[in-house]
């Protein structure tokens, strides 16, 4: 075998490793490297989704910059309607809830009946702010009186 090895040009033999340990070590530094990078990935991952999510979280609540141009008044309109919308949606959520039974009558009537407590009060606050300053001054009405005009 050594003449064939002479014979043949150095460059056409493959090179062979013959010292074991070191391709096992060479193994385990690639396998090594190749986690590390697979890590940093992973970590860069999660600090986008982070930032992606820190930027996105008003927007998904429904948070609103309020508009500097608005009083101090049509602010108070707009939170009573925005108030009042989501209890005309709880009152909803919760019938439904009731409808495929993740409610009992007791829950389903207890609730039903703060929520639309709730949303009458909400109505009666927004009638008052939306109501003209002169009859504001005449205080609330009750159910049985009507506007003077």
């Amino acid at each position: 075998m050594r003449n064939v090895q002479r014979v043949i040009p150095p460059l056409l033999i493959p090179h062979r490793s013959y010292d074991v340990g070191a391709n096992r070590r060479g193994a385990r530094e690639h396998a090594g490297a190749r986690m590390s990078a697979i890590v940093v990935i992973v970590v860069l991952v999660l600090v986008v989704m982070g930032a992606a999510a820190f930027i996105a979280w008003p927007i998904v609540r429904g948070d609103r910059i309020p508009d500097a141009t608005l009083t101090p008044e049509q602010l108070e309109r707009q939170r009573v309607e925005e108030d009042l919308e989501r209890a005309l949606a709880a009152i909803k959520e919760i019938a439904f809830d009731h409808a495929s039974g993740h409610l009992s009558d007791a829950d389903f009537t207890q609730l039903d009946s703060d929520e639309r407590a709730r949303a009458v009060a909400l109505m009666r606050e927004r009638d008052l702010l939306a109501a003209p300053p002169s009859s504001a001054q005449n205080g609330p009405l009750t159910p049985h009186q009507t506007p003077s005009h």
